[in-house]
This record gives C-alpha cells, sequence and structure tokens, in this order.
C-alpha cells in the first residue's frame, strides 16, 4: 500500500457518507453537528496508529551463498538442489536472510529441535520452512524418475460408472483416477504442520503454493527433479470429500456410495471452475507476471503437487501434511485415516516396498535421511486445558509413528512470538507440553535480535513539511503515476529543499533516485526521527499518527515528533501522505538498490492499525436553546447532540434517544419509560437508560429499537413550528403492529395524542397546557399512544398492568408526514435511530 493515510481517509469518508446518506434529516443543522461530532475522536474511528516493524539484523546471505557450513549434514549436491527449490519459489535470492533464518536452519540441520520466537512480520514461516526444505531436498537429490501427478480430470468424464471410479474390493479410488498412481518413491508424511484455526491453514497454502506448485517450480522440478512433485495437502472440515466411499445396502453388505462420488465430482468441479476463473481473470486484464503468481496461488490447481482430495491423500499421503487439532484428533480415530500414520511409520522404518531389499545397515543409513518434521505454530497458544489436550494427542501421534521427543528420527519445529528462552516458565512450559526432560538442551530457542537504532537529540530540529506535502499532492494530482514528469520534478525540488534543511552534499541526475538517497543520507537522520518517534517509555510502540478533533490527551503523536507543527492540520496530514508514498518507493524494484547500498540508514517497514465502531445511535437534550452557537437556528426541535446516552447535559436537561423519519426527516425522542408509583396517575418519565437496573446490559439502551415493546419505551415528537399531519384516516388512528400473534390488532387503536414534555426531568403530560403555562419548562408536541378500542379507550394501556409485550414500540405512521406503512406485508418502521 502506497499511502496508508489516504486509505483510511477513503473509507473514513466512505462510511460517513453512508450515515449522511441512509439517515438524513430535515435539520441543516443537525446534520452538520452529527457530521462534526462523527468527525470527533473516539466517536465512529480513530486517527490511524502506526507501529514500525522491528528491523531485524541480517545475516548478510542470500540463498545463493549459504554454504555446507550454514546447512550442515548436506553434500554439494543436496545444497545446491535446495538452493534452486527455495529460490525458484519460497525464498528470493535478492534479498539476504535475516540472522535468526540462517541460525535456526544451521541448528534444525544440526539435528536440534528449534523454536522460533521472533516478532510479527519476521519470516517466521520461512523459518521453520527453510529446514524442511533442506531435508526434502536431500531426499529429492536421490527419488528416481516418477510418471508424475495423474493430470486426468476424471471428475469431467461422465461416461465414467461407479466401479471405474471406486475399487468394489477395496473401496479406494482406482489407479486410474488417484492423483498419485505411481510415483516410484515411498510414499508418507514428512511434516506435519499443525496450526491453531483454519484462517491459518488457508494463509500458509497460498505460500507452499508459490513455493513447491507455481509453474516455475513445476518446471524446475520436471527438469531437474526427475518429473517428481514434493506433495502438499490441506486435511480439513474444508478438504473433499468427508466420510467413505462405501455404504451398507439392506443386506448389511458393503456397496460403492454413489452419493459420495458424485458429492466429490461436484466439489472437484466446483475447484476448477474456481482456478480457471482466476486464469481467465489474469489474461482478461493483462495481468503481471508477478501478479498472476499471487492471484493463482489463491486457488488450488488439481494437476500439481497440492493434494485435491482427502480419499487421495488417504492412499497416498502428502510429503507435507498441515491441519489443525481438532481434524488430527478426529483422524487418529478413523479407520479410513489409517494408511496415513501406517504409510508414514513404513517410510520412517525402512518398510516400505522401495526399501525392503535393502540390508540391515542400508536400512540404518537411509534412515539417517528419514525425518519426520512436527511443525507447530503459535506454541504459545496450546496453554491450560486445551494446551493439555493437544500435548497428549501429539503423544498418540507420535507413539503410533513409533517415535518419542528423543528420536534421531523426529525434529521439533516451532514458532512463537513471545515464549522467551531466558525465561524459566517458558522452558518449563516446553519441557510440560514436548515431554522432554531438559528443554534447554533439547531445544534451541532462537530469538530475533533487532539492530540498534540511535537516539536524536533534543536540538536537532523538526522536518519541514512543504517537501512531503507538496510530493503528496503531485502524486494524486497525477492519477498515483510516480513516472509522471511533474512528479519527478516535484521530486527534484523536494530533494534540494531537504538538502538545504540537512545541509547535505549531494549529486544524483535522475530526481526520484535523488531523493530516495537524501532521505536515507546520515545527516537527516530520518530512519532515527521514525523510530524514536514511536518510543514511549523507552520501548517501540504503536502510536497513533495524526492527532484528531478531541483528541487532548495523548502526548505521544507520531506526526508531532517529526514535522513542525506551526502549519495547518491538514498540511500535516498531506505531509505524513507524502512521506509514506515516499518510503513505499524503496520496495519497487528499480529502487531497492539505494536501500541495500545504504542498509544501516534504511527507513522502518510500518504496521499500520485502523480503528472503527459501529454507532449505535444519537442522543440530544430536550431543550432546542441548549446547542452551541454555531448549530443553532430556528427550525431544530432538539438541543446538543451526544454519542453516548447520559442524564442529563451540562446545562441540566434531560437528554434523550433522537429517532428520525427516512420518509421526511423529522426528529423524535424516544426514552424507557418510569412510571409513577401512583397507580391513579397518568403521570411517566423518559430516561435515556432502563430504570431497571436488574435488566442491564440487557435492557440498556444498546437494545435494537426494533426489539423494544411499546410497554417499555415511549416516543414524543417535538412539534417546534412542524405541521401535525394527521393520518389519512378520518378518524386519525391506526392498527399499531404487535409483537405475537396472540394480539388482535383491530382490539387496540394507535395515535398520535397532543402532549407536553419536561425539558428538565422528562415527564410526559397529555396536554398542551403545561406548555402554554411554562414555556420555559415544558415543550409541546405529540405523543404516541396505544389504547383499548372498547375497554376503556381514553386509558394508556402502557398504564395496564396486564397487558404486558402487546406492540412494537415504533409507530406505523409519522406525525410529520401521516404516511402510514402498516399496510405493507412486512411493516416497515419508519421511526429508526439517528445514527
Amino acid at each position: 500500500m502506497r499511502d496508508p493515510i489516504t486509505a483510511f481517509d477513503t473509507i473514513k469518508d466512505n462510511y460517513i457518507r453512508y450515515v449522511e446518506t441512509a439517515f438524513d434529516t430535515k435539520f441543516t443543522s443537525v446534520n452538520s453537528e452529527r457530521l462534526d461530532k462523527l468527525n470527533t475522536d473516539k466517536v465512529l474511528y480513530r486517527e490511524p496508529w502506526i507501529e514500525p516493524l522491528p528491523d531485524y539484523k541480517s545475516s548478510g546471505l542470500t540463498i545463493s551463498n549459504l554454504s555446507e557450513s550454514d546447512v550442515p549434514n548436506m553434500t554439494q549436491q543436496e545444497l545446491n538442489t535446495f538452493k534452486t527449490l527455495v529460490k525458484t519459489g519460497l525464498f528470493s535470492d535478492s534479498f539476504p536472510m535475516y540472522a535468526h533464518q540462517t541460525e535456526m536452519l544451521r541448528e534444525a540441520m544440526n539435528k536440534k529441535h528449534c523454536i522460533i520466537t521472533s516478532g510479527t512480520g519476521s519470516g517466521k514461516t520461512e523459518s521453520f520452512l527453510l529446514p524442511l526444505f533442506a531435508q526434502l531436498s536431500k531426499e529429492l537429490s536421490k527419488w528416481s524418475k516418477s510418471n508424475g501427478t495423474n493430470k486426468d480430470y476424471w471428475w469431467r468424464n461422465e461416461l465414467l460408472n461407479n466401479k471405474d471410479i471406486v475399487n468394489a474390493n477395496s473401496f479406494q479410488l482406482n489407479s486410474k483416477v488417484q492423483q498419485r498412481p505411481n510415483d516410484g518413491r515411498p510414499q508418507g508424511v514428512r511434516a506435519l504442520i499443525l496450526y491453531p484455526m483454519n484462517a491459518l491453514v488457508e494463509d500458509q497454502l497460498t505460500r507452499l503454493r508459490k513455493a513447491l506448485d507455481s509453474n516455475k517450480v513445476r518446471e524446475w522440478l520436471k527438469t531437474e527433479g526427475n518429473n517428481n512433485s514434493i506433495y502438499f495437502g490441506r486435511y480439513t472440515g474444508n478438504t473433499p470429500t468427508s466420510g467413505e466411499l462405501f455404504s451398507f445396502n439392506k443386506d448389511g453388505d458393503k456397496v460403492i456410495n454413489k452419493y459420495k462420488i458424485e458429492q466429490l465430482r461436484k466439489e472437484l468441479t466446483e475447484l476448477e471452475k474456481s482456478s480457471n476463473d482466476i486464469i481467465q481473470y489474469i489474461e482478461e486484464y493483462n495481468k503481471s507476471a508477478e501478479e498472476a503468481e499471487n492471484l493463482i496461488a489463491f486457488y488450488p490447481r488439481l494437476d500439481g503437487a497440492e493434494m485435491r482430495s482427502r480419499f487421495d491423500m488417504q492412499i497416498a499421503p502428502p510429503d507435507i501434511l498441515i491441519t489443525n487439532y481438532s481434524m488430527l484428533s478426529i483422524m487418529q480415530m478413523r479407520e479410513v485415516d489409517s494408511n496415513i500414520f501406517d504409510k508414514t511409520k513404513a517410510w520412517l522404518n525402512c518398510d516400505d516396498e522401495f526399501s525392503i531389499a535393502l540390508s540391515l545397515e542400508e536400512k540404518l543409513k537411509e534412515k539417517e535421511n528419514r525425518v519426520f518434521h512436527l511443525i507447530i505454530d503459535e506454541l504459545h497458544l496450546y496453554r491450560g486445558t486445551q494446551g493439555t489436550e493437544v500435548a497428549y494427542l501429539l503423544k498418540l501421534v507420535l507413539n503410533r509413528l513409533g517415535l518419542h521427543p528423543n528420536h534421531p528420527q523426529l525434529r521439533i519445529l516451532a514458532s512463537s512470538a513471545s515464549l522467551d528462552g531466558d525465561d524459566l516458565k517458558s522452558i518449563d512450559f516446553i519441557q510440560d507440553f514436548f515431554g522432554v526432560e531438559n528443554a534447554s538442551e533439547s531445544f534451541k530457542i532462537i530469538k530475533g535480535e533487532n539492530n540498534l537504532v540511535k537516539n536524536l537529540s533534543i536540538e536537532l530540529p523538526k522536518l519541514p513539511v512543504e517537501p512531503f506535502k507538496a510530493i503528496s499532492e503531485i502524486f494524486y494530482k497525477n492519477n498515483k503515476d510516480i513516472y509522471n514528469e511533474e512528479f519527478s520534478r516535484q521530486c527534484l525540488i523536494s530533494a534540494n529543499e531537504l538538502k538545504t534543511f540537512a545541509e547535505i552534499d549531494l549529486i544524483e541526475s535522475d530526481p526520484k533516485n535523488l531523493i530516495l538517497k537524501v532521505l536515507l543520507n546520515k545527516k537527516l537522520e530520518l530512519r532515527e526521527r521514525l523510530y524514536n518517534a514511536c518510543i514511549i517509555e523507552g520501548r517501540e510502540r504503536a502510536v497513533c499518527s495524526l492527532r484528531a478533533f478531541g483528541d487532548n490527551a495523548d502526548n505521544d503523536i507520531f506526526c508531532e515528533k517529526i514535522f513542525i507543527t506551526s502549519t495547518s492540520k491538514s498540511d500535516i496530514r498531506q505531509a505524513l501522505s507524502g512521506l509514506l508514498i515516499l518510503r513505499s518507493m524503496y520496495d519497487l524494484k528499480e529502487f531497492q538498490k539505494i536501500e541495500i547500498e545504504n542498509s544501516f540508514s534504511k527507513l522502518p517497514r510500518f504496521r499500520f492499525h485502523y480503528f472503527f465502531r459501529n454507532i449505535e445511535g444519537l442522543w440530544g437534550s430536550l431543550n432546542p436553546d441548549d446547542i452551541d452557537e454555531n448549530y443553532k437556528d430556528e427550525e431544530r426541535t432538539v438541543g446538543k447532540l451526544y454519542t453516548q446516552a447520559q442524564i442529563k447535559s451540562e446545562q441540566g436537561f434531560r437528554v434523550l434517544e433522537l429517532l428520525y423519519c427516512d420518509n421526511c426527516g423529522t426528529t423524535l425522542f424516544g426514552g424507557s419509560r418510569l412510571k409513577s408509583s401512583d397507580t391513579e396517575s397518568d403521570f411517566f418519565e423518559l430516561l435515556p437508560l432502563s430504570p431497571n437496573i436488574e435488566g442491564i446490559p440487557e435492557k440498556t439502551p444498546h437494545k435494537l429499537l426494533e426489539r423494544r415493546n411499546y410497554q417499555e419505551y415511549a416516543i414524543f415528537w417535538p412539534q417546534g413550528k412542524q405541521e401535525y399531519e394527521p393520518h389519512e384516516k378520518p378518524s386519525g388512528y391506526w392498527r399499531q403492529a404487535t409483537i405475537n400473534n396472540t394480539i388482535f390488532q383491530k382490539d387496540y387503536i394507535a395515535k398520535w395524542v397532543k402532549a407536553s414534555i419536561n425539558v428538565y426531568s422528562g415527564d410526559i403530560k397529555e396536554t398542551y397546557q403545561k406548555a402554554i403555562d411554562e414555556p420555559k419548562n415544558w415543550l409541546k408536541g405529540y405523543y404516541f399512544k396505544i389504547s383499548e378500542e372498547k375497554n376503556n379507550p381514553l386509558l394508556d394501556i402502557a398504564f395496564n398492568p396486564s397487558l404486558t409485550d402487546t406492540h412494537k414500540a415504533t409507530p406505523c405512521v409519522c406525525p410529520n408526514c401521516g404516511v402510514n406503512h402498516s399496510k405493507h406485508s412486512q411493516i416497515t418502521k419508519k421511526i429508526e435511530y439517528l445514527q
């Protein structure tokens, strides 16, 4: 993302535009005040928080530079195979590896269990995949020529009968429809990758598709890997198809399950269609090779290294099995999955069909290259009861394979962002989870170490705003085109301004290269400025990027620490946008060399945090004069607006929930009823919160308006200068929507009746007289009332204790426009939250 600030503004503006459009009122000043409320800090959103990602120490080694000392226990041929395999898909050779990645590779290949504990964005996944790929490369170098993946798309062939697809004796897929009918090598799970949730499984699959099943990898394996594939498979609830390929007839005999075959055919057809749709999209929109590779990796390709169904994996276990602990537990109990474990155990013991002829000595030698990898992501999550269950599950799996934590054919690799090798509790956790006596000896816990960032002197002047602001303006003026001539001219102007500011002596003919080199110049100290702006109490943390309207408490604002703050907020916002645009250019291939040549002053990568919340409603003061001068007008009928419920305004006036009619846009007040203790009185009070303390939080204002009933919630329309529009019927009443079918609408009448409301207490009286006699204390308007048509039609049913939960609280008719929506097949609630 080139500019996270403008991206955030786009999301925010679209959200606010939706609120303004969908919940428009007839009062311009109410809409204006609401807009200002929505743009106030912590109401609808917070300004983006910016977090610098750790700058991990580099090993200085690219994949091509790895030697036998970096990857021990490998021959030169095996090492060359490993390096080529990794460069083809898993890891770019353009960047050096992190120091913790090379350390984990070296330690794991030295037969140590390893746990990587670096933070997010540190390449933890590559840290545990690199040792796995190294071990797989040792085997790959020795595999004989393979017939490859079966590319016969059998599910397309409608002429195939069930016996052509499923063997009637074994009830497994027939060889001609199997994905791997004849590999020419031992089959078994080389690595079990365990994830805590399916979402992480999907993310891992995308990475493995690029690393093991891209077009480049396929071509390389075909020519250099004897046409072999390194197979991987997701075994979760999403994997086609659950169940078994047999069922029982009425005599109790096993027969082919035709329904499972059709289900499998359908699911594979859908997967193939998704894959083909992506290819069509790439061709139609002429996507680049890099974009195409990323898009293709989102869906499985059914003719390659990714196992396409459970039935295929049950016959030929994938080299890499990806699952979660729930599915792994189920697999342990099902006979249909037993072949996955049996074949893996046979492979480990050299008892497979390709190793039977080996002598005992040859088997012992071969076993050294047959290593089962147990890989656990987010290890720290497996604590407490769940962690104990998973630990026992893994012990069962290892026992079934004939392994134990200290077995030479077992390699445990794990990742965690919170375990600490120097913490005794972390060591105890590892020992308990894996069942080892001394985790300090059995495991190598590898940290990710950061490059040091020097402190800034207090006297260092802050950066000027204009050079960066201008970059943002020109960038968007030219439709985000950095290759535009005007953008290049602005790069030259901004670079010269920064050179003057920091007294930098630098010559470069290309304007874009010039400004990028200026930003990395040590005299500007931009790297140090950016990191130090995110330091709170001695630690790098996420901080608020910009000061929002209404935010007067936060002292750690990113922009205020790096830019001169005497200019306007909009200028500073654009300056941050320009800075981030320039920062993003280092990630383009043509400019990567600049950063590599200035590695000690390279700028941090950032993670942005966006915060949005749902607006549950608005509340307003009953007194329309209780309002800031900026929002006063003669038409509005509500005072100051509030984004949260409260009893009183600052001037002491009652605050109630603000509602509106989505037909005419008039505003109304709603509140919970508090009835007088005097049963003879028709007096009641409106509250913004439920008077039923026992019911909180179920009875709070956050209860959806459409779920409220008439007995608990009342609505008052402050008339102001508006005209009351009677209902079209001569009688002026309507039949209000009931809550359940046991209430008959025809037994009740609903209408708007004249009433007054006390602006201080929220008391309602069914008369205008109070508002006439005491206009400073009372407002005139109309109250929504329901009464029984025959039994005392003057009595409000809210005061009848024998009637509860009879009608919906929101009237079907608006007092301002008089339109009746109760005739619709589904009642349209025209009185809604003013969000």
